[in-house]
């Protein structure tokens, strides 16, 4: 048995190395961070059990625990301090230690974090902040007489960005009108407490996109309850069950390479923060080390009298563990029911929820409701990580206005890439701008689904489920698009999205000319979103142009559209290429509505830019959410699952398992209620549209040089020993 935790006197040969920071110089309100580090460790010299229950270990038992107290630095300016802590900390982590600095003021995180920059890890490692406030000053000048300039403890965050470190910050109550600006344009992952729900652990961790983390906590991100002696102390924060679960995922998921704790200011009379942070330090121990110790075994028999289960079976004080049994080598590896049990199922009363997000995040605990609560989960997830989607929609959603309901105000929002759709989708989409507009009136009807369709065929009525309109607006809409299709611009070979584009600029003009609202081509040529057709062959649009093409060949009449289809998909490739490489997130989602060719159509750039130009790095969407009709039994493409896709490598196997969902439904009966909730979602900001059609040249011709540099690779697949056949 040993007798403390900290085990080991000399931090060279320790697993584990504390360094005891005790400075607290340009804090601003109250003193005795440089008290913290003394108190955090009498805590584990005396007070903290070796056996630490969240993982069932006993880190000091089987680890060498040094401590490292680099003595008094009040006397050091922030700068001297900064390098002084640095110089000590990349020592013991060039040697393999596990290190753990203990504050101290925030401001000596910048020395772990500059030793890290230093050894080239700025951009493998993303230092997570668990704090009240930002701490993203650039100096103290605004609130310090006397600033300490750019290494006070307000500015640590900061100086972590500069040094090329991608931040994600957790808790945060308090910051000036400079800090939101910065976070704002920086992007920067935030994680607010206080105004609207507390995220999963699942979006935190999937905001993280390196493998790597380091962990800087400051003491007042918990909740005061829990920590009260602090120097800023703001009312709210982290709860302790939180926060241990929190840690938990983040060991779980990441290689977590340090970490600090900071920001304890002792108290007279009160040990309850120096305690805390004692424990959290050993439960860090004992998280990141877990996988070299043996888990103590839990005892399975027998069982308490009057205990009839597992689940029943509590440890309490009148339950009596006999020697003899402890002494038993026939122990079990205890199963962990956390690890294949979710939260619990709970649903809130709808008449106490006041949003449709809290209606979706609340009030559909399980069944169908649950499926439908990921789908707008997963969805906002991708975007408040920032992650362009890519919406593909089959079924007749311009007929039915659904794209001026829902489609369109997500469009206006800047998330989305870019759009694959039927022809027919495109085509209907220019009824509306055939007739000059009427208050409340359409030329598209209601209908009874049911109805006799010979009589609606007699009476000149088109039925397209329980809409419908007349013969002739299908004639008009005939002479619109033939008269387009004859236009200079048009005559040449193109891609759809070139086509869809110039047809959405015509659009435009006849909706301004008979005053009706825009729709959806005309929206996404203004937006400069691309339009992709998968079978532009399949629709009433190109039937007009092969009208036109006969009459070319009968009379020489002239007319020369024609389709670029090697250039379409090339460019769709061009656009996942981007996804992955030159976006923001390095990622791409997608929100398949209907199934059928829009979404295949969408799901072939990876197999292309993979399996057809082997090109390296290529990987499916992070993210996918499809809403369809067809069961997944039918073996139809529209059905399958996004697992299925997985296989083919259309989607990401690293993160199909929590970025996935599927959805039985008629999507006309839930993206509005999604919409909405995601557009009235305060954390989800509009962004600028990224305008990829107007890119495409750009982009496409990025995508070109890769393939150049690829040619030899490539031009080994295109020799097979075929069997010639001979002429006849």
């Amino acid at each position: 048995m040993v007798a403390s935790i900290i085990n080991c006197a000399n931090p060279e040969e320790a697993d584990v190395v504390l360094i005891g920071v005790n400075y607290d110089v340009t804090s601003s309100f109250s003193k005795g961070a440089d008290k913290g580090p003394w108190a955090i460790v009498d805590c584990l010299h005396t007070q903290i059990e070796f056996f630490e229950r969240h993982t069932k270990t006993s880190p000091a038992e089987n680890l060498k625990i040094a401590y490292h107290d680099i003595g008094d630095t009040n006397n050091l300016s922030p700068e001297e301090m900064v390098e002084y802590v640095r110089s000590i900390h990349e020592h013991y982590f060039s040697l393999g230690k596990f290190v753990i600095v203990l504050g101290g003021e925030h401001s000596v995180t910048n020395g772990p974090v500059q030793s890290l920059a230093r050894q080239g890890l700025a951009e493998s490692v993303t230092v997570v902040q668990i704090d009240a406030h930002f701490d993203l000053r650039d100096t103290d000048a605004d609130f310090n007489d006397t600033p300490y300039g750019k290494y006070s403890h307000a500015c640590v965050m900061r100086r972590t960005f500069e040094n090329g470190f991608d931040t994600v910050h957790i808790g945060i109550r308090v910051y000036s009108q400079d800090e939101y600006d910065f976070a704002r344009e920086n992007n920067l992952k935030v994680f607010e407490w206080g105004k609207n729900r507390q995220p999963s652990f699942r979006e935190i961790i999937n905001s993280i996109k390196t493998d790597k983390v380091y962990l800087t906590l400051d003491v007042d991100g918990i909740n005061p309850v829990y920590m009260p002696a602090t120097g800023t102390p703001v009312q709210g924060g982290l709860d302790w069950e939180y926060l241990y679960g929190l840690l938990e995922e983040l060991f779980k998921t990441k290689e977590v390479v340090g970490a600090d704790i900071v920001e304890v200011a002792p108290r007279v009379g009160d040990t309850l923060t120096e305690y805390g942070a004692a424990q959290i330090c050993y439960s860090l121990i004992a998280y990141k080390t877990r996988k070299n110790m043996k888990q103590e075994a839990v005892i399975d028999e027998p069982r308490p009298e009057g205990r009839e289960s597992e689940a029943e079976f509590e440890l309490s004080d009148s339950d009596n563990f006999s020697e003899e049994l402890m002494a038993e080598e026939n122990f079990y590896e205890e199963i962990n029911q956390n690890e294949l049990q979710g939260k619990p199922v709970i649903g809130h009363s709808v008449d106490k929820l006041d949003s449709l997000r809290e209606i979706f995040e609340n009030a559909l605990p399980a069944f169908g409701g649950a499926y439908l609560r990921r789908v707008y989960t997963i969805l906002r997830e991708a975007v408040l990580n920032n992650v362009p989607l890519v919406v593909t929609v089959a079924g007749p959603i311009t007929v039915s206005d659904q794209h001026r309901a829902w489609l369109i105000p997500l469009l206006e929002t800047g998330w989305v890439a870019y759009l694959t759709v039927t022809d027919a989708i495109c085509y209907h989409d220019g009824h509306d701008a055939l007739y000059k507009a009427e208050a409340g009136n359409r030329s598209i009807k209601e209908v009874d689904i049911f109805g006799d369709d010979g009589a609606y065929r007699e009476a000149g009525i088109i039925r397209v489920a329980d809409t419908g309109f007349k013969e002739k607006v299908l004639f008009d809409q005939d002479r619109m698009i033939s008269a387009i299709l004859q236009r200079p611009e048009f005559q040449k070979r193109m891609t759809t999205t070139e086509r869809n584009y110039l047809l959405g600029k015509y659009y435009e003009a006849q909706e301004k000319e008979v005053g009706v609202r825009s729709g959806l081509l005309s929206t996404c040529s203004r937006l400069g979103i691309p339009v992709f057709v998968g079978a532009p062959a399949d629709g009433s649009a190109f039937l007009n142009s092969v009208k036109l093409w006969a009459l070319n060949r009968v009379s020489n009449r002239p007319y020369w559209f024609d389709y670029d289809l090697h250039a379409d998909v090339f460019e769709s490739c061009a656009y996942h290429y981007w996804g992955l490489f030159n976006s923001e997130s390095k990622a791409l989602g997608v929100l398949i509505l209907g199934g059928g060719v829009p979404k295949n159509y969408s799901l072939q750039p990876e197999p292309t830019l993979s399996q057809i130009f082997l090109l390296d790095g290529i990987r499916g969407y992070d993210y996918d959410v499809q809403i369809v009709s067809s069961p997944v039994t039918d073996g139809s493409l529209s059905s399958c699952f996004p697992s299925e896709a997985v296989s083919w490598g259309k989607i990401n196997p690293e993160t199909y398992r929590q970025q996935t969902e599927s959805l039985q439904a008629d999507y006309s009966m839930v993206m509005p209620f999604i919409v909405k909730a995601l557009l009235d979602d305060p954390t989800l900001p509009k962004r600028n549209q990224l305008g990829l059609y107007y890119k495409r040249t750009e982009l496409t011709d990025n995508l070109f040089d890769a393939v150049a540099e690829n040619q030899s690779t490539i031009e080994e697949t295109l020799s097979y020993p075929l069997k010639i056949i001979s002429k006849s």
